[in-house]
């Protein structure tokens, strides 16, 4: 009996942290691109960015060159 308890906490704990572990990695995206877009070697960015998830949009800038 206790190793069953045992076992069903394992499980529990173990589910618990891999879903924590994925929430976290939804939006990690948006710094990525956003450090990407600020580069300026070779050259500057100069567009536009639109990232739709299913049908939604997940991630959309703008960014233009100054003159």
């Amino acid at each position: 009996m206790i190793q069953l308890l045992r076992f069903l906490a394992f499980i529990f704990l173990s589910a618990s942290v891999c879903s924590t572990t994925y929430g976290q990695l939804k939006d990690d995206y948006s710094a990525k691109i956003d450090s990407l877009l600020q580069t300026t070697a070779p050259r500057s960015f100069n567009g536009v960015v639109l990232i739709t998830k299913k049908g939604k949009i997940a991630y959309s800038r703008v960014k233009s060159l100054k003159k």
